[in-house]
């Protein structure tokens, strides 16, 4: 089996320089091409890279995206790629040796499969998590680092779970064009960004009948590296409050696409809550403190709520 490694970077020429390493280290290299997709016009570190990893890696390409946004640059990494199986990374994160054999041997377990994730681990860019703050963060908030401890199960996903982008795998066709819907992963305000794209793809993919699964092999485990300063409150309240429009943006996306799944104004944000509280009871009670202790969560909620009406005139254009 062979592999199109996609990974999009815009200005972190150090994280992508560390991934790159990992990835020429791999076991399976040689069944792999890997498409570097930069989304800066303006660095030109990429293209340094490029000459310096080519004598590692004769599979190596490097390809410019000019339109602003993480899923412009994963969907032009997608149609750039010479085989079907994909795999997404973030220019951040750091694999390890036999990442590439355990993607292998999870399609030969999953054939059928559409998406295939792996485990993410989020992890400080400069030491310990050395604050109770940080802990608590940490803990409270995973879903904001990419942390994947909120899927305990490994196995087939249902509608409301995901497997993250910076470690997907997926089987894609020629004819699909956009992978991920490009009204999500790139500018909404100014110094606003959205994500989620990868929620997006895997709430659509389960609705058109197809296969999530997650596994928690070790190898494919992947580590994170996240600023300082995201482990911060203010950080932490801008993502809330970008997450809610994200949910908002994602319903009224499927609502059009699927509107035989009737998931109606606001059926789609207790679904995702339903998800979780069923496969971990727990989290009921962890649910209501943290709408009565976090701000943050009422922020989300609210979002999510007042956006949707400026939403469906927005994507109707």
């Amino acid at each position: 089996m062979k592999f199109s490694v996609i990974i999009p970077t815009c200005g972190r020429s150090a994280q992508l320089d560390r991934l790159l390493e990992c990835l020429c280290l791999n076991e399976y290299q040689d069944a792999a091409e890997i498409i570097i997709v930069n989304n800066s016009t303006q660095d030109q570190q990429p293209q340094a890279l490029l000459k310096k990893f080519q004598k590692k890696h004769c599979q190596l390409k490097l390809i410019t995206e000019s339109s602003s946004g993480a899923s412009f640059a994963r969907n032009a990494g997608a149609r750039a790629a010479k085989y079907h199986h994909l795999i997404f990374l973030d220019d951040d994160v750091i694999i390890q040796p036999h990442f590439l054999t355990a993607y292998a041997k999870a399609w030969q377990k999953f054939p059928a499969a559409k998406i295939i994730g792996g485990k993410v681990v989020a992890k400080k860019e400069k030491g310990y998590l050395n604050t109770a703050e940080q802990r608590t963060l940490n803990g409270y908030d995973d879903w904001c680092f990419g942390k994947t401890a909120f899927i305990l199960k490994p196995g087939l996903l249902e509608l409301g779970q995901t497997v993250t982008s910076a470690n997907m795998s997926v089987y894609y066709q020629k004819k699909e064009h956009n992978l991920f819907d490009e009204h999500l992963g790139r500018a909404f305000l100014p110094q606003i960004q959205l994500g989620s794209e990868d929620y997006e793809l895997c709430c659509r993919t389960i609705l058109t009948k197809q296969a999530v699964y997650y596994t928690d092999d070790s190898r494919l485990e992947v580590i994170n590296v996240v600023s300082e300063e995201r482990f911060s409150p203010e950080y932490l309240t801008a993502r809330y409050w970008s997450h809610g429009v994200e949910l908002a943006t994602i319903q009224q996306l499927l609502n059009r696409k699927f509107p035989e799944a009737k998931l109606g104004k606001f059926n789609f944000w207790l679904l995702c809550m339903s998800v979780h509280i069923r496969l971990n009871p727990t989290a009921l009670w962890r649910t209501v403190r943290r709408f009565l202790g976090i701000k943050r969560e009422l922020v989300r909620l609210s979002n999510y709520i007042f956006t949707q009406p400026i939403l469906d005139v927005r994507l109707r254009k």
